[in-house]
């Protein structure tokens, strides 16, 4: 038990550093591997990325669901951000949960979300972003 709330705790550490990186990312995976010289104390891209993030919006809420690469064997750290603004973790679920919900959001922004699969505390893959689309019409849940 305490080696899974360690390993818990490290790879939320490593995912804020990842997140940095991901902040601008693109629709597209990133490379995985560069050949370039990495500093072993920042995570890297590594392992197959989470793919078909599907949001549904409840207004207040957000459900995410999501095919799980690593057949069970990753954990996923869900991160989540206003649309124009840094993501930043705000959960996680073991290996094999492939769903997640947000609470507690403002019906009137739309959010943007996506989800690290983490394989070690050294390796990690993000989704692409997917974000509401609320615009002058909420959501009635």
């Amino acid at each position: 038990m305490a080696l899974t709330v360690l390993a818990t705790l490290v790879a939320v550490i490593a995912v804020g550093a990842l997140v940095v990186v991901l902040a601008d990312r693109s629709r597209e995976p990133v490379a995985q591997e560069t050949g370039a010289a990495v500093d072993p104390s920042v995570p890297v891209l590594g392992g197959a990325p989470p793919t078909g993030l599907e949001l549904d919006d409840r207004g207040t809420s957000v459900g995410l669901t999501w095919v799980d690469p690593a057949k069970r064997k990753a954990s996923f750290i869900i991160t989540m951000a206003k649309r124009g603004e840094q993501l930043k973790a705000v959960g996680h679920v073991g290996p094999g949960k492939v769903a997640f919900v947000e609470y507690g959001l403002n019906a009137n922004l739309d959010y943007c979300f996506a989800v690290v699969a983490v394989y070690s505390a050294e390796q990690m893959s993000s989704s692409v972003q997917e974000c509401t689309n609320r615009g002058t019409t909420r959501p009635q849940r």
